[in-house]
Formats: structure tokens, C-alpha cells, sequence
């Protein structure tokens, strides 16, 4: 019982993964979509087109809705070991990158703030919860 409440709440933090990386891709396209509060050290608008939101001429919102998604696919097909802690670091990568960015451009955006608690939340259920 205690394995499947664990793989559901992995099931429940990639799905949100997948969801505010749709969004967030949605809004690299068409601005005009995104909703965020303007309030001082908050400015997703300045954070999602800075020049930081863009990595090898593909937004960062596509890799994470890439990395989110073969997580779902990893974890669907059992992938255990090191594939697994390799795709876990790539994402330790993209919770660093997205920090850094937030962090030299001086505002916050609660979007990938929320991508930033869910990497940790799923690296937590990886390494710290036992199966």
C-alpha cells in the first residue's frame, strides 16, 4: 500500500511538472497568456523573456516539458539504476540553471519556482524515500 501512495505522488508531481511546462511553453509562444502577478521581486513577464529562457535556441520551457514527461516514461517502464540518476542530475542541472537565472535577473518567476519544488520533491521521493 505504502509503494503505491509513493508512486502516485510521483505520478501527481510529474503531471504538475507536465502542466506548468505546457503553460509556460504556451506563454513562449504567445505572450499575452501569461498570468502573473507583478509584484516587485515577482516578474515572470521579465523572467520567461530574458535571455535566459532560451538554451541552445530552444526555450527552457520545452526542456523541462521534455525532461517531465521521459520522467513519466522512465518511471512507467520500471528504469531503475543509473539511467535513472543520470535523468534525476540533468534535472539537478535545470533546478541550478533556473535558480542562477531567477538570481542574476533579480526577479522571481512563481512558474519555474514551482518546476524548481517539484525537481526536489521528485529527487526527494528518488533518493530519501525508501521503496
Amino acid at each position: 500500500m505504502r509503494k503505491n501512495l509513493r508512486a502516485n505522488a510521483i505520478y501527481a508531481v510529474l503531471i504538475l511538472g507536465v502542466i506548468v511546462s505546457v503553460y509556460l511553453t504556451i506563454v513562449h509562444f504567445e505572450p499575452t497568456a501569461l498570468v502573473c502577478p507583478n509584484t516587485g521581486p515577482i516578474d515572470c513577464e521579465q523572467v520567461l523573456t530574458s535571455s535566459y529562457s532560451v538554451v541552445l535556441r530552444v526555450p527552457l520551457a520545452v526542456w523541462s516539458l521534455i525532461w517531465f514527461a521521459a520522467w513519466i516514461a522512465l518511471f512507467r517502464l520500471g528504469v531503475r539504476g543509473i539511467v535513472a540518476d543520470v535523468w534525476g542530475l540533468l534535472g539537478v542541472g535545470g533546478l541550478i540553471y533556473s535558480i542562477t537565472a531567477m538570481d542574476a535577473i533579480g526577479k522571481i518567476c512563481i512558474y519555474c519556482s514551482s518546476l524548481d519544488v517539484l525537481i526536489v520533491l521528485l529527487l526527494l521521493f528518488r533518493f530519501a524515500v525508501k521503496e
